[in-house]
């Protein structure tokens, strides 16, 4: 899985390097090119899709001429769409979820956004639900009235644990905060478990596990029905 989802990020860096350069060409080369500068919407710092804009913009600032691209630190995924759709920045990260949301205009925006496209993909992601290796919790029904935390509020994993929980009529106490302090919370045991949407393997459960046997819980086959 690991190897998999490494040559599929060398794919698209070589391909957007590609693309880069070959639309840069077609400027001519009468004349000297017109330094582009352009700013990108990550997330918050320490958050693997911040630093995946990170090393996307180091490797077309190294391979592309006369392009300089910032990586401006955010609330999210979910707060780069209305910056987008303003122009106030160029690209941004975001998410399949997110996207859906933003073109309904529902949760983080009350108008439909419609006029941006997906330019490379980062990565799968994984709903993970997981608690204590010795919590009674064992299923998503077992949620119910349990400190759960599930991310960064108004974030597209908050927003799909909390969508996923309604549509199974469980009522958890959601707790938000920025993933790095969701990683403390869970290690202190200040939550009962965590619904979180990530790539795999998301390291923050490989640091968790240092401290704390974990056990992912299982969503059923009746349950996605």
């Amino acid at each position: 899985m690991k190897e998999e989802r490494r040559r599929g990020i060398h794919f698209f860096l070589v391909l957007s390097i590609f693309l880069g350069v070959f639309t840069l060409s077609l400027r001519g080369e009468a004349a000297p090119a017109e330094r582009i500068r352009l700013s990108m919407g990550g997330a918050s710092t320490g958050t693997w899709i911040y630093m995946f804009c990170a090393t996307i913009a180091d490797t077309w600032r190294r391979y592309i001429p006369n392009l300089d691209v910032t990586v401006l630190a955010t609330a999210g995924s979910t707060a780069n769409y209305l910056p987008l759709s303003k122009g106030e920045i160029d690209i941004a990260g975001g998410s399949t979820s997110a996207d859906w949301y933003a073109t309904h205009g529902l949760y983080f925006t009350k108008t439909k956004i419609t006029h941006f496209c997906n330019l490379l993909l980062a990565s799968k992601s994984f709903q993970h639900c997981f608690t204590y290796a010795e919590s009674p919790i064992k299923s998503y029904k077992d949620l119910e009235g349990k400190r759960v935390h599930i991310g960064a509020r108004a974030s597209p994993g908050s927003i799909n644990a909390e969508e996923i929980c309604k549509s199974l009529g469980v009522k958890p106490k959601f707790v938000y905060s920025t993933p790095s302090e969701a990683i403390d919370m869970v290690k202190d045991r200040r939550v009962d478990a965590m619904i979180y949407g990530s790539g795999a393997p998301w390291s923050a459960i490989l640091d968790i596990a240092t401290d704390r046997k974990l056990r992912f819980i299982p969503m059923s086959p009746e349950v996605q029905n």
